[in-house]
This record gives C-alpha cells, sequence and structure tokens, in this order.
C-alpha cells in the first residue's frame, strides 16, 4: 500500500482553510492531479435523529460502525490516525490535502492572519511554510499562486522519494534506557509513531524493522517486520530492510532512521535525500559539530546488500566500518539542524531533549 503525499492546511480557526481548499482544489485537478480531501474535527454530526450507530455506543460499542455503500459514520474509538484516513480512502491519488492535523509530522501551509504571525504578514495571507525552508506570503484567495507552489512542492517530492521505502529500526535492547525506546512519547505522541508517519509520508511506504514495538498510538496499517537474523545490531536492521525492498522485484533501497531520534523532521529528512549520491551504496549525513556520519539517518541502496551480508557474515557488524569500507557518501547536514541528529540513549539525554522539543513546541 503506498501513501500518497500529503499536504495539511493549518490555522487558527475562522482563518479560512476550508475557503482556501474550495478554490484550491479546482486549480489542481485542472493541472491533471488527482485529489483527495481529508477534514479533522473533533466530532462528526449527522443529520436526521438518532442513528443506529448512536444505539450501539450507546450500548457499549467503541468504535460503532455505520457502513453503507457510498459512506461511513465512526463514533468512539478513538482519533483516528491521519495515514489510516489516507490508507483506507485515498488509494491511487497523487495528493491528499486535509484540513487540519497541525500536530501531524506531514508538511503544512499555514494560513497567517494577524497576531499569530510573527514578522506581520499581509493581513489574510497563506504562509506557505515548511520547516524553516522559507517564507511565501501569498494572499489567502490567490488560488492560481498556491497551486503553483503546491505543484513544485509535489513535483521535489515525487523526485525524493524515487526507489526508497522508509525504515525505523527498533532494535536493541535499550539497556542504557531502562526501558524500551520504542515506546517513548512527547507531548502525548509516541517519538516512533511521528517517525514512522513522517517515511511513509515521505516515502509512500515505511516500515518498522527490529524488536516488537511498544508504541500505542502507532496507525494500524503500520507495517513491522522482526529481523531476519536478530542479535546483529543495526547493520542487521538494515540488511533485513533491504531484503525485504528485494521480495518485490523493484530494487529499491532503505531510508533508515533509529527510533531514539525524537527530534528528527522534515527538512533534515529532506536534506537527506536531496543529497543522495548516484551511484554510491549508501548516503549518510554527518553531523556539523562533531564531524562524525551518523549511519541511522541514512540511505541504504539496494545495490549495498551483498556487501552489508558479507560483512555480517564475517562478524563485522559495526555500520561506520563498514559505510567506510564501502565508500559511502558523506553529506554535511545543515548546521541549524545539528540538533535532530540527538540519539536518545540514556534517561539524561532523553530528558534533554524531550525538554528542549517541549519547549520549542511552546
Amino acid at each position: 500500500m503506498e501513501i500518497p503525499p500529503i499536504l495539511c492546511i493549518v490555522g487558527p480557526s475562522g482563518s479560512g482553510k476550508t475557503h482556501l481548499l474550495e478554490r484550491l482544489i479546482p486549480e489542481l485537478t485542472a493541472r491533471g492531479l488527482r485529489l483527495a480531501a481529508i477534514k479533522h474535527a473533533g466530532h462528526v454530526h449527522v443529520a436526521g435523529g438518532v442513528k443506529d450507530s448512536d444505539r450501539l455506543r450507546q450500548a457499549g460499542g467503541d468504535p460503532a460502525i455505520a457502513g453503507a455503500r457510498d459512506a461511513c459514520h465512526v463514533q468512539g474509538g478513538g482519533q483516528t490516525p491521519l495515514l489510516d484516513l489516507v490508507g483506507t480512502f485515498c488509494r491511487g491519488r497523487d495528493l491528499v490535502l486535509t484540513e487540519g492535523y497541525r500536530g501531524s509530522a506531514c508538511d503544512k501551509i499555514r494560513i497567517v492572519v494577524g497576531d499569530d504571525a510573527d514578522d506581520e504578514p499581509p493581513m489574510e495571507s497563506v504562509r506557505l511554510r515548511v520547516g524553516s525552508r522559507g517564507k511565501y506570503d501569498i494572499h489567502r484567495d490567490d488560488a492560481g499562486a498556491v497551486a503553483a507552489w503546491v505543484s513544485a512542492w509535489l513535483h521535489r517530492r515525487r523526485t525524493l522519494r524515487e526507489g526508497l521505502v522508509g525504515v525505523v529500526l527498533t532494535g536493541g535492547r535499550s539497556r542504557r534506557m531502562g526501558t524500551d525506546k520504542s515506546g517513548l512519547k512527547i507531548g502525548g505522541r509516541g517519538v516512533l509513531a511521528r517517525l514512522y508517519e513522517l517515511l511513509a509520508d515521505w516515502l509512500g511506504e515505511a516500515w518498522i524493522v527490529g524488536r516488537r514495538p511498544a508504541c500505542d498510538d502507532l496507525p494500524n496499517c503500520a507495517k513491522w517486520h522482526l529481523d531476519l537474523a536478530p542479535g546483529q545490531g543495526p547493520l542487521g536492521g538494515i540488511a533485513t530492510g533491504l531484503r525485504i525492498a528485494r521480495a518485490d522485484g523493484r530494487k529499491r533501497g532503505a531510508c533508515v532512521v533509529a527510533c531514539d531520534m525524537p527530534a528528527f523532521g522534515g527538512e533534515l529528512l529532506e536534506s537527506l535525500l536531496a543529497a543522495r549520491g548516484p551511484g554510491a551504496p549508501a548516503t549518510a549525513l554527518v553531523h556539523p559539530g562533531t564531524g562524525r556520519a551518523e549511519p541511522l539517518a541514512a540511505i541504504y541502496e539496494h545495490a549495498a546488500l551483498p556487501s552489508i551480508e558479507k560483512a555480517l557474515a564475517s562478524s563485522r557488524r559495526g555500520v561506520i566500518r563498514w559505510l567506510e569500507s564501502a565508500g559511502a557518501h558523506l553529506a554535511a547536514a545543515p548546521a541549524h539542524l545539528a540538533d535532530q541528529l540527538a540519539n536518545a540513549n540514556t534517561p539524561e539525554e532523553w530528558d534533554a531533549i524531550r525538554l528542549r522539543l517541549e519547549q520549542g513546541a511552546g
């Protein structure tokens, strides 16, 4: 199941998110794009009095679902993950536009109005901001200009995801942390769930490889694979991801991120994908402060598998050593994103990263 690229329209209540979508969707469909639209809502009102789903919900059904040929109504069951909605209802689309989902890991168009602006943009403007990569102030009603930006954004996303799947590694026994790192949360949301959403959105398909994840808010569509040869460390997990990718015959590489990198975000992921070395067996980001390659913020091409398997067969399990011996392409991570490469291996490291991220969100 391939997840199409997702772009969220967010902004304060009454800022015109629906107004923008009503004008943007026709502009994009006129360009030949197949679109789906999802609105984030706290509840869905169904007119016409008490429905059978209401009665089932009151009787204790959780969730209580009323299904019809052309619609469904769901009550209870908690918040449905965005990826589950996209995977269920939006297959075969070129792009999914959402209204809301401010807390998702997906890229966003932000509608900025009045005091919500940090540098006084024009009133009723749409700020097209993705991370800190740039600011584009476009009037909310200029749907043609917004559509042009979205089209360019979508073309870049399609180009960067070519021939790759996402792999989040959960291997390791977390001895120094004292608890399973795949179950860690920030702001009430699992780090693993956010990383999985990030990779699935950017690359179209993602897997979790390693130990059974402890995260309790993963989408139902999340795919988990046990290491094919447990006990071989991260290099063994990378080999598992590449072997599974090879099974369908499409010769895809793996974009690998560790589950203990809670700050890893879309802008850093884009930097990694854009730096992908043509012809190199792997591409890894280098920390601009330490000069060290980060083997678990890296791309491993399908052609790297025989060399990795040979190293594992010889009990050479060091990922950095393999990168060096294989002639991997190394690319410096942007200096302002260096903190996103931080690993949380101990409670002290975790507390420091969590505090920084929560303060930044506030």
